[in-house]
């Protein structure tokens, strides 16, 4: 029985010698020929995700429906998810006096009904510090009084 394993082995030995065969590397040519397919098909790849990209920002959101999405999530009380919208719209659009207007404020209401004082205070001193004029001013007397925040925070 030994034997016959002994035999086994040697024949699958000699099998995987016969089989193998001698490595070898590409002709230079072929190499850079094969490289430059290779780039080729990336940069096509490439060009692809970027055309992909552009069209997507075609359908971004305008401010006035981000706003939308803010009071939506406002009212049903995703204040966290409410606050990024409005962060969003002011880093977005901060030439666009009526939804940065009213971004800002809204940001210090979901953060004033979330429970975050100090980060609502920010928001409601940036409406009182920038609104002396403009659509900001429109705002102003909405904040709350100063004592508002702190009145919640002990």
């Amino acid at each position: 029985m030994r034997s016959l394993w002994h035999l086994f082995g040697a024949a699958a030995l000699v099998g995987v010698v016969v089989a193998a065969r001698p490595a070898h590397a590409l002709d230079p040519d072929d190499a850079i020929n094969s490289a430059r397919q290779t780039i080729t098909h990336h940069r096509n790849t490439l060009t692809d995700i970027q055309t992909a990209m552009r069209r997507s920002y075609v359908h971004e959101r305008s401010a006035a429906q981000r706003l939308a999405d803010g009071d939506l999530l406002l009212r049903t009380r995703d204040f966290e998810r409410a606050a990024m919208v409005y962060n969003q719209i002011i880093d977005k659009y901060p030439g666009h006096q009526a939804a940065y207007a009213e971004a800002s404020f809204m940001l210090g209401e979901a953060y004033y009904r979330s429970g975050q004082m100090l980060s609502a205070q920010r928001a409601y001193n940036r409406v009182v510090e920038k609104g002396s004029s403009g659509r900001l001013a429109a705002f102003r007397s909405r904040v709350p009084a100063d004592g508002c925040c702190s009145q919640k925070n002990s």
